[in-house]
């Protein structure tokens, strides 16, 4: 084997332990489920195979910050006896399918439009995800980003000013650690321009997330205690379908936010 070859497979192999401590990990801390493990490692490989070590940052970035973050607002919604289950496969893919087609992209295109898709779909699934976790410890209800009125916490569509700017650092994050994957005269292009690109397409993922669960997303009533609900199970009983398109649930619409972000990055390098 050529040294090059070599050192891929040492890397590969240093990666394949450090997805596994944090995949095992992650599984014992509730963040992940079995098939949402499997998924995570899969897509972590692809992107490493794509980009190598440089592009997992900002993906570990997003999983790790995201799950402790979920893990808190869960711990102070007690209350509200809300639980957060494990991320499922579904879920894991809603949120970094996109990013995973991309760096595979970036093989037959390695082009700074391809590392913007990958970040942007990143920045706007980090500033989705944040906006909801933080946004839960705001003390006032959320507004509806449609009509403005006041409405339950955990509605869909829903928006406050604490969730908005816990958006925006989100955004700004996982943008500020997309410069280890630049390098050379695209490390100074990143740090002049791209970099503001990512944070808009973080909040601009954000927003499509917001207007498409306010409009477009399923949503159920519970027969039991008359809940409006997301899922199609309440109170240990079948919920009816309220209102939203039926195949439109919360992972279609964290995909869709993902892919929003992303080619809005894309787009933004192509017209440079």
């Amino acid at each position: 084997m050529d040294f090059i070859t070599i050192t891929f497979a040492y890397k590969l192999m240093i990666w394949l332990i450090v997805a596994s401590v944090i995949g095992v990990y992650s599984y014992e801390a509730k963040f992940l489920d079995l098939g949402g493990l499997v998924a995570a490692m899969m897509i972590g490989t692809i992107i490493f195979i794509s980009g190598g070590l440089r592009w997992i940052a900002p993906l570990v970035l997003f999983f790790l910050l995201s799950s402790i973050l979920t893990r808190l607002a869960a711990s102070s919604q007690k209350s509200r006896k809300v639980e957060h289950s494990p991320r499922t496969a579904k879920q894991v893919f809603a949120n970094g399918g996109v990013a995973a087609a991309a760096a595979l992209g970036y093989l037959f295109y390695p082009e700074t439009g391809m590392q913007l898709l990958f970040l942007g779909s990143l920045a706007a699934a980090t500033s989705d995800t944040w906006s909801t976790e933080i946004g839960s410890f705001s003390k006032r209800k959320p507004r509806m980003i449609t009509t403005f009125r006041r409405v339950d916490k955990g509605a869909s569509g829903g928006i406050t000013l604490t969730g908005s700017a816990g958006g925006i650092g989100g955004a700004l994050l996982l943008g500020l650690s997309g410069m280890l994957i630049f390098t050379g005269d695209s490390l100074s292009y990143y740090t002049s321009i791209a970099i503001y690109i990512v944070i808009f397409a973080g909040l601009f993922g954000n927003i499509i997330d917001s207007l498409v669960g306010a409009l477009l997303q399923s949503k159920f009533v519970c027969g039991v205690c008359a809940t409006m609900t997301e899922h199609r199970l309440h109170c240990d009983e079948p919920t009816t379908h309220k209102s939203g398109i039926i195949f439109i649930d919360n992972e279609v619409v964290n995909f869709v936010c993902a892919l929003s972000g992303g080619v809005f990055a894309f787009i933004a390098a192509q017209n440079l």
